[in-house]
């Protein structure tokens, strides 16, 4: 992390308000949060079935599935070439850079 990043981060830190219970471990707290925020990229790029997209934080797999309206439907992913298993969607996260491709089941006789 940049030396400037820090700064930043203790400039928003000491912006908040602090309660004075147990200053010492909600101080901590802020810090430890503004730090890992500080770190995370604004916005993240990836590629769903060829077609670019940002978002403007790192999404779980459910969460994209939910904003892709695909909530409820026969899908598969795979992501960066390894087919995601359904009982992860909630536990893998989508990353900058991510290859995601989707497939959706059609019914029909």
């Amino acid at each position: 992390m940049a030396k400037e990043d820090l700064s930043d981060a203790t400039r928003h830190i000491q912006a908040l308000p602090h309660a004075s219970a147990q200053t010492g471990k909600i101080k901590f707290w802020h810090a430890s949060l503004a730090l890992r925020c500080a770190s995370l990229p604004f916005m993240i790029s990836v590629l769903i079935n060829g077609e670019s997209r940002k978002f403007i934080h790192p999404l779980l797999i459910s969460e994209l599935v939910g904003e892709l309206g695909l909530a409820g439907k026969r899908i598969a992913i795979e992501r960066n070439g390894e087919i995601v298993p359904r009982g992860t969607f909630t536990e893998q996260a989508i990353s900058d850079g991510d290859r995601i491709e989707i497939v959706v089941a059609v019914g029909g006789g």
